[in-house]
């Protein structure tokens, strides 16, 4: 019986060996020698002999499948922040109306007094405001074309000054070329005077000789 259980207990370390992926040693090396004899001992009557199923209890511990090694491959990240979201749970999007979230969650920003007492505000008294500014931006808009109007009109009133101004200077230019010409034509008249003087200066001498 001895034997029989060292036997089956060398087998059982083998097949463990085999399933782990180790070479099991030689049974060379797992047999004891058998040169002397053994002498087995007879066990008495009254005492019983504890016998230990190995068989069993290897076959309710199983080993564990080897699964096959796989290399996962990095997903591609999206750019675009709702593609990031974790089983289709959508962040809150951040929008202008809603300053007091990035107020709260920006602590070490320093915000001007009027962007404080904005956040402050609720969405519907914001949009009152917006629209408060809006029609101001309409009242000045209006304004501006008033005056963008008028300007257009004084433009137009100093073009035609100019153009009155263009017309005046050329008529001025053609009367100065009509005075030169009298001038000239007074100043031939001067040197036919001057010549007809000495001609008739000349028949007097004449005629007093």
């Amino acid at each position: 019986m001895v034997e029989l259980s060292l036997k089956l207990q060398d087998y059982l370390a083998e097949d463990k060996l085999v399933k782990v992926g180790l070479n099991p040693p030689s049974r060379s090396l797992l047999q004891k020698p058998t040169a002397e004899p053994v002498a087995l001992a007879t066990p008495a009557k009254d005492e019983e002999v504890l016998v230990i199923n190995l068989v069993k209890e290897d076959q309710g511990k199983k080993s564990p499948p080897h699964q096959p090694e796989v290399t996962q491959t990095p997903k591609p990240r999206s750019n675009h922040p709702e593609a990031n979201t974790l089983g289709g749970s959508h962040k809150e999007v951040r929008r202008i109306m809603n300053l007091w979230v990035a107020l709260n969650k920006s602590k070490k920003v320093v915000f001007s007094e009027e962007v404080s007492k904005y956040a402050e505000l609720q969405p519907a008294e914001v949009t009152a405001k917006a629209m408060g500014h809006l029609r101001v931006s309409k009242h000045y808009a209006a304004m501006m074309q008033a005056a963008n109007a008028k300007v257009k009109a004084a433009n137009a009133k100093v073009q035609a000054a100019d153009a009155k101004a263009q017309a005046a200077e050329s008529a001025a230019m053609e009367c100065r070329t009509k005075l030169v010409k009298v001038v000239d034509a007074i100043r031939k008249l001067e040197a036919e005077v001057v010549v007809k003087r000495e001609c008739i200066q000349g028949l007097r001498k004449e005629v007093e000789e």
